[in-house]
Protein backbone atom coordinates (compact mmCIF):
# COMPACT_ATOMS: atom_id res chain seq x y z
CA UNK A 1 0.00 0.00 0.00
CA UNK A 2 1.61 3.43 -0.99
CA UNK A 3 1.39 5.65 2.22
CA UNK A 4 3.25 8.78 0.35
CA UNK A 5 1.42 11.90 0.23
CA UNK A 6 -0.30 13.11 -2.88
CA UNK A 7 1.61 15.43 -5.16
CA UNK A 8 1.21 19.16 -3.64
CA UNK A 9 -0.73 19.92 -6.86
CA UNK A 10 -3.65 17.89 -5.19
CA UNK A 11 -3.18 19.47 -1.70
CA UNK A 12 -3.69 22.87 -3.47
CA UNK A 13 -6.77 22.13 -5.64
CA UNK A 14 -8.18 20.41 -1.90
CA UNK A 15 -7.45 23.74 -0.37
CA UNK A 16 -9.24 25.67 -2.73
CA UNK A 17 -12.26 23.35 -2.63
CA UNK A 18 -12.50 23.75 0.60
CA UNK A 19 -12.09 27.56 1.13
CA UNK A 20 -14.96 28.07 -1.82
CA UNK A 21 -17.15 25.58 -1.29
CA UNK A 22 -20.54 24.79 -3.72
CA UNK A 23 -21.28 24.81 -7.18
CA UNK A 24 -21.91 27.73 -9.21
CA UNK A 25 -25.76 28.11 -10.17
CA UNK A 26 -26.19 31.31 -11.78
CA UNK A 27 -24.67 33.87 -14.06
CA UNK A 28 -22.54 35.52 -11.30
CA UNK A 29 -21.27 32.10 -9.89
CA UNK A 30 -20.10 30.73 -12.74
CA UNK A 31 -18.09 34.23 -13.84
CA UNK A 32 -17.06 33.82 -9.98
CA UNK A 33 -15.74 30.02 -10.85
CA UNK A 34 -14.40 31.43 -13.62
CA UNK A 35 -12.40 33.99 -12.00
CA UNK A 36 -11.41 31.69 -9.18
CA UNK A 37 -10.08 28.79 -11.69
CA UNK A 38 -7.75 31.30 -12.83
CA UNK A 39 -6.63 32.67 -9.60
CA UNK A 40 -6.16 29.02 -8.13
CA UNK A 41 -3.63 28.47 -11.42
CA UNK A 42 -1.83 31.79 -9.64
CA UNK A 43 -2.09 30.56 -6.31
CA UNK A 44 -0.25 26.89 -7.95
CA UNK A 45 2.44 28.59 -9.68
CA UNK A 46 3.72 31.47 -7.46
CA UNK A 47 3.65 28.73 -4.95
CA UNK A 48 5.68 26.54 -6.72
CA UNK A 49 8.16 29.15 -8.15
CA UNK A 50 8.92 30.44 -4.25
CA UNK A 51 9.63 26.71 -3.51
CA UNK A 52 11.78 26.02 -6.57
CA UNK A 53 13.56 29.29 -5.69
CA UNK A 54 13.41 28.39 -1.98
CA UNK A 55 15.25 25.17 -2.94
CA UNK A 56 11.88 23.56 -0.48
CA UNK A 57 12.02 20.07 -0.07
CA UNK A 58 7.98 19.23 -1.11
CA UNK A 59 8.13 15.82 0.25
CA UNK A 60 9.46 17.13 3.74
CA UNK A 61 6.67 20.59 2.75
CA UNK A 62 3.74 17.97 2.20
CA UNK A 63 4.28 15.61 5.80
CA UNK A 64 4.94 19.06 7.65
CA UNK A 65 2.02 18.74 10.47
CA UNK A 66 1.22 22.31 9.86
CA UNK A 67 1.33 22.45 6.47
CA UNK A 68 -2.26 22.14 5.39
CA UNK A 69 -3.25 24.83 7.71
CA UNK A 70 -0.73 27.26 5.90
CA UNK A 71 -1.60 26.02 2.75
CA UNK A 72 -5.61 26.81 3.13
CA UNK A 73 -4.56 30.59 4.74
CA UNK A 74 -3.08 31.10 1.79
CA UNK A 75 -5.50 30.24 -0.69
CA UNK A 76 -8.27 31.77 1.34
CA UNK A 77 -6.21 34.93 0.79
CA UNK A 78 -6.40 34.63 -2.80
CA UNK A 79 -10.63 33.63 -2.64
CA UNK A 80 -10.64 37.19 -0.84
CA UNK A 81 -9.02 38.75 -3.38
CA UNK A 82 -5.20 39.14 -3.07
CA UNK A 83 -3.21 40.84 -5.63
CA UNK A 84 -0.87 38.25 -7.30
CA UNK A 85 2.02 40.32 -5.99
CA UNK A 86 0.73 39.49 -2.15
CA UNK A 87 0.50 35.81 -2.80
CA UNK A 88 4.08 35.96 -4.76
CA UNK A 89 4.99 37.53 -1.22
CA UNK A 90 3.10 34.64 0.91
CA UNK A 91 4.86 32.00 -0.98
CA UNK A 92 8.04 33.31 -0.93
CA UNK A 93 7.31 33.90 3.08
CA UNK A 94 6.30 30.08 2.80
CA UNK A 95 9.06 28.58 0.68
CA UNK A 96 11.57 30.97 3.44
CA UNK A 97 10.51 29.43 6.30
CA UNK A 98 10.47 25.79 5.28
CA UNK A 99 14.12 26.61 4.23
CA UNK A 100 14.69 27.71 7.32
CA UNK A 101 12.86 24.97 9.20
CA UNK A 102 11.15 27.43 11.27
CA UNK A 103 7.31 27.18 9.67
CA UNK A 104 4.71 26.79 11.86
CA UNK A 105 1.03 27.81 11.38
CA UNK A 106 1.37 30.40 14.39
CA UNK A 107 4.25 32.07 12.80
CA UNK A 108 2.80 32.07 9.60
CA UNK A 109 -0.40 33.66 10.90
CA UNK A 110 1.50 36.75 12.12
CA UNK A 111 2.72 37.69 8.54
CA UNK A 112 -0.32 36.51 6.46
CA UNK A 113 -2.67 38.58 6.89
CA UNK A 114 -0.81 41.66 6.45
CA UNK A 115 0.80 40.53 3.61
CA UNK A 116 -2.35 39.67 1.85
CA UNK A 117 -3.77 42.75 2.07
CA UNK A 118 -0.86 44.81 1.41
CA UNK A 119 -1.34 48.01 -1.88
CA UNK A 120 1.37 48.04 -4.26
CA UNK A 121 2.18 51.47 -2.65
CA UNK A 122 2.79 50.10 1.20
CA UNK A 123 4.27 46.88 0.04
CA UNK A 124 7.41 49.00 -2.13
CA UNK A 125 7.19 51.77 0.49
CA UNK A 126 8.04 49.11 3.10
CA UNK A 127 10.77 46.85 1.31
CA UNK A 128 12.79 49.80 0.87
CA UNK A 129 12.05 51.23 4.34
CA UNK A 130 13.68 48.05 5.76
CA UNK A 131 16.42 47.39 2.66
CA UNK A 132 17.86 50.86 3.69
CA UNK A 133 17.48 50.52 8.03
CA UNK A 134 19.73 47.42 7.18
CA UNK A 135 22.12 49.57 4.90
CA UNK A 136 22.55 52.40 7.22
CA UNK A 137 22.54 50.42 10.60
CA UNK A 138 23.85 46.99 9.99
CA UNK A 139 22.17 43.53 10.59
CA UNK A 140 24.80 43.51 14.04
CA UNK A 141 23.58 46.59 15.11
CA UNK A 142 19.49 46.38 14.39
CA UNK A 143 18.85 44.26 17.62
CA UNK A 144 22.20 45.24 19.67
CA UNK A 145 22.41 44.56 22.99
CA UNK A 146 25.21 45.55 25.61
CA UNK A 147 25.99 48.47 23.53
CA UNK A 148 28.02 51.45 25.01
CA UNK A 149 26.27 54.99 24.93
CA UNK A 150 28.18 55.55 21.78
CA UNK A 151 27.45 52.69 20.05
CA UNK A 152 23.79 53.38 20.91
CA UNK A 153 24.04 57.39 19.69
CA UNK A 154 25.43 55.75 16.44
CA UNK A 155 22.45 53.64 15.85
CA UNK A 156 19.99 56.05 16.46
CA UNK A 157 21.88 58.66 13.75
CA UNK A 158 21.93 55.50 11.39
CA UNK A 159 18.53 55.08 11.70
CA UNK A 160 17.99 58.95 11.58
CA UNK A 161 19.73 58.87 8.05
CA UNK A 162 17.79 55.62 6.99
CA UNK A 163 14.57 57.35 7.21
CA UNK A 164 15.43 60.19 5.46
CA UNK A 165 16.94 58.83 2.74
CA UNK A 166 13.87 57.10 1.66
CA UNK A 167 12.30 60.23 0.58
CA UNK A 168 15.44 61.71 -1.32
CA UNK A 169 15.03 58.08 -3.22
CA UNK A 170 11.56 57.99 -3.59
CA UNK A 171 10.93 61.61 -3.84
CA UNK A 172 9.38 62.88 -6.65
CA UNK A 173 10.73 59.75 -8.44
CA UNK A 174 7.99 56.96 -7.28
CA UNK A 175 5.61 60.08 -5.02
CA UNK A 176 5.39 63.06 -6.55
CA UNK A 177 5.34 65.00 -2.88
CA UNK A 178 6.48 64.32 0.40
CA UNK A 179 3.14 64.63 1.94
CA UNK A 180 2.42 61.08 -0.62
CA UNK A 181 4.90 59.04 0.92
CA UNK A 182 3.82 60.40 4.43
CA UNK A 183 0.48 59.09 3.72
CA UNK A 184 1.90 55.19 2.21
CA UNK A 185 4.02 55.81 5.82
CA UNK A 186 1.21 56.35 8.09
CA UNK A 187 -1.01 53.52 6.42
CA UNK A 188 2.06 51.35 7.66
CA UNK A 189 1.92 52.75 11.16
CA UNK A 190 -1.98 51.38 10.76
CA UNK A 191 -0.80 47.87 9.78
CA UNK A 192 2.14 47.77 12.98
CA UNK A 193 4.81 47.39 10.61
CA UNK A 194 6.18 51.42 11.18
CA UNK A 195 5.95 53.73 14.28
CA UNK A 196 6.39 57.65 14.31
CA UNK A 197 8.89 59.30 16.48
CA UNK A 198 10.79 62.48 15.93
CA UNK A 199 8.96 63.50 12.86
CA UNK A 200 10.38 60.38 11.40
CA UNK A 201 8.68 56.89 10.35
CA UNK A 202 10.89 54.23 11.84
CA UNK A 203 10.04 50.08 11.20
CA UNK A 204 8.84 47.83 13.67
CA UNK A 205 10.98 44.35 14.17
CA UNK A 206 8.07 42.88 12.40
CA UNK A 207 8.53 44.82 9.66
CA UNK A 208 12.23 43.73 9.61
CA UNK A 209 11.47 40.14 9.67
CA UNK A 210 9.10 40.46 6.78
CA UNK A 211 12.16 41.77 4.88
CA UNK A 212 14.22 38.61 6.01
CA UNK A 213 11.33 36.63 4.72
CA UNK A 214 9.83 38.58 1.45
CA UNK A 215 11.22 41.17 -0.87
CA UNK A 216 8.58 43.07 -0.27
CA UNK A 217 9.93 46.30 -2.61
CA UNK A 218 10.65 44.10 -5.72
CA UNK A 219 7.24 42.17 -5.36
CA UNK A 220 5.37 45.59 -5.97
CA UNK A 221 8.06 47.09 -8.35
CA UNK A 222 6.05 48.73 -10.98
CA UNK A 223 6.87 47.47 -14.77
CA UNK A 224 9.45 49.83 -16.70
Amino acid sequence: MDNSPPPLKEFVDDAGALVVGGTPTSLLGRLYQRWWEQKQQEVWNELLSALERGEVDEQRLRTHPDFPTILVKYVAAARDGAARRNLRVMSEAIANMAHRHVLSADEFSKYADLLSRMTRDQMFVAGRLATLLIEYVGHADLNGVDMTKEDHRRREDNRDKAAEALYDELVPKEFATSNDLAGVLHQLVGHGLCFYADRRHYPTPILIELHALADLAKAAKRPT
